[in-house]
């Protein structure tokens, strides 16, 4: 299994490049922004413990948008644990935009899956004047033997560039890497008769 240093994932968000790194096995995150456009963090870390729910079929983060001091979770991001690894598993998340059925297929050989749900307007060094849906991005991480990763993107919208990062082990992102990005203003989606499925697959060996 992927060691504790190798369990460090990273969104980041451009045109002023903010990101959140955060280990998918305790939770703990840490949010930095550069000024200057490159991914050199010159303020930060902001850190703190996003959600992992565990054995749940269904979430609502909120059903209206909230300020950025009534956010419903002091997290930009929420890791959900697949619970059903050898059967679909049919997963309702709830927002001010109604409900959303993301839909999971069994993956041979999965040692750990879960979806992580991101808000890139989350950034306490710019805080936003309201946070709504926390699913700017949703990706799978599905990991399988021999330190493989197995990213599958469900969602990805918005204005910004996205980019994620997978084994980071440093502040810069660039210390781990780059599965995939998403460009300024590309809405990525595979929504199938009232649910989403996924939409593009990366498979990354971290030696």
């Amino acid at each position: 299994m992927l060691s504790q240093q190798n369990a460090n994932l990273t969104f980041v968000a451009y045109s002023t490049p903010h990101w959140v790194v955060f280990n998918y096995i305790t939770g703990n995150y840490l949010i930095y922004q550069s000024t200057d456009g490159d991914l050199n963090a010159e303020l930060g870390p902001s850190e703190g413990v996003a959600p992992i729910l565990q054995n749940i079929n269904s979430y609502t983060i909120q059903t209206s948008w909230s300020s950025w001091n009534n956010r419903p979770v002091d997290s930009p991001i929420i890791i959900v644990k697949n619970p059903s690894k050898n059967s679909i598993w049919i997963f309702n998340w709830t927002d001010p935009h109604g409900s959303f059925l993301f839909r999971l297929y069994p993956v041979e050989n999965a040692i750990d899956d879960f979806l992580v749900f991101w808000e890139d307007l989350y950034n306490p060094f710019n805080p936003p004047s309201s946070l709504d849906d926390w699913k700017d991005h949703v990706v799978r991480v599905t990991l399988l033997p021999g330190n493989v990763y197995r990213i599958a993107v469900y969602l990805a919208k918005g204005g910004y560039k996205h980019q994620f990062y997978v084994a980071t082990t440093s502040p810069n992102p660039l210390s781990g890497t780059l599965a995939y990005e998403k460009p300024y203003g590309a809405y990525w989606s595979n929504y199938n008769n009232g649910y989403y499925d996924e939409y593009r697959v990366y498979t990354i060996k971290i030696s």
